[in-house]
């Protein structure tokens, strides 16, 4: 019984951990979007710098945001892995 409430207040623990590194992600993703609207703007203004220059900035970035993609989903999965442990848990603790 001590070790199953020793893994929900883990549990509970890594599903606090993991939302703050989501939601960190989450925020930069935000500011990466601004800023890419802004190199959008750019490109559409004439004479405005190296379109060709803020072209290629513009796909660096769009890459950039891919990654962040991949880990915000990785983040997620294993998110929902600890919510799943949790609610097993949970579960087998309210039959006893």
């Amino acid at each position: 019984m001590a070790n199953q409430k020793e893994r929900i207040a883990f549990e509970s623990k890594m599903l606090n951990v993991t939302q703050l590194s989501l939601q960190a992600e989450v925020e930069a993703k935000l500011r990466a979007i601004k800023r890419l609207r802004e190199r959008i703007e750019r490109l559409s203004e004439p004479h405005r710098g190296s379109r060709l220059d803020n072209a290629r900035l513009l796909q660096e970035q769009i890459t950039s945001m891919l990654e962040v993609n991949q880990f915000v989903r990785t983040t997620l999965t294993e998110l929902e892995q600890v919510a799943r442990e949790l609610v097993e848990d949970l579960a087998a603790e309210e039959s006893v």
